[in-house]
């Protein structure tokens, strides 16, 4: 698992360190890395980012940005925060498919085989 995000990017080409620095992430969690496999992606890198670029969110009884303890859970957290993301399988696919194309995909929908 690695921590990582949907961003708000898409190209023909796969982006770089100067495409996507500045860019806005639409979603972030926790990701299999047999996702990148299941879906036809690879990583080509990493981009720099600055920890308050990561977003607060809920796991169980404490708040955290990504890996890091922030503090626990107050009540007023309840609707101010997301809870936080494990993503499985096609879900990124998914949710950008959801995000760029409008498209609603069944929860058992995958992705088409690498190089389709």
């Amino acid at each position: 698992m690695f921590y990582g995000a949907l961003m708000d990017w898409r190209g023909a080409a796969p982006p770089d360190q100067a495409v996507l620095n500045g860019r806005g992430t639409i979603k972030q969690g926790f990701i299999m890395a047999l996702s990148i496999r299941i879906t036809g992606g690879q990583i080509t890198g990493n981009l720099p980012v600055d920890a308050n670029e990561i977003e607060l969110s809920v796991n169980g009884v404490d708040i955290v940005r990504g890996y890091d303890y922030i503090r626990p859970y107050r009540h007023e957290d309840r609707d101010a925060l997301p809870e936080l993301s494990w993503w499985g399988g096609p879900h990124i696919w998914r949710s950008a498919n959801w995000h760029f194309l409008k498209i609603d995909l069944a929860i058992d929908a995958q992705p088409p085989a690498p190089g389709i």
